[in-house]
């Protein structure tokens, strides 16, 4: 159980590359083609299409950086460390068809989880053998469960026993 709460302990993010001038320059594009497009419709100048993406480039460093800076800190269940993406996967990039399938392949989930902590006044849900302990997880997740990442759990870490269950917030 150490062994695996050790190797499960990671900063809980998924180390796509951040290209700021990239950012910029799609939000241009985005906006330009939408501006004035219509009848009777007036949209944003071509300057203004250009101060609109040069504040969403500020915007995404500033999300960048934070994140950064939690990297730092660590989460108790980091997806990334016990499944980790391929580098050749992570080039493509947060948003690429591949790389969103390769996350819902092998993690049963498109982005990483949310909110994950060790709860550690919650039990097993049985009674467990005498020298037995359970690690409880509570996470969020959109759009699937993390199956595949359970499975892969179950081989690597054989002596022990994984359990996933779903809680719906509706």
């Amino acid at each position: 159980m150490d062994a695996f709460v050790a190797q499960a302990s990671g900063p809980g993010l998924i180390p796509w590359p951040f290209d700021a001038e990239r950012v910029e320059e799609d939000v241009f594009a985005l906006a330009i083609g939408a501006s004035g497009k219509g009848p009777g419709r007036s949209g944003l100048s071509v300057e203004g299409c250009r101060i609109l993406a040069r504040q969403f480039r500020e915007a995404a460093e500033v999300r960048h950086a934070r994140l950064a800076l939690r990297s730092g800190a660590a989460c108790p269940l980091d997806f990334h460390r016990l499944v980790p993406v391929p580098q050749r996967i992570l080039e493509l990039g947060a948003t690429h068809p591949d790389a969103r399938a390769w996350l819902r392949t092998h993690w049963g989930i498109a982005e990483a989880p949310v909110q994950v902590s060790l709860l550690p006044r919650l039990k097993a849900g049985r009674r467990l053998p005498r020298d037995h302990r359970a690690a409880v997880y509570g996470f969020f997740t959109r759009n699937g469960a993390p199956a595949p990442v359970v499975r892969r759990l179950e081989e690597h870490f054989p002596t022990l026993t994984f359990r996933l269950s779903e809680r719906s917030l509706a």
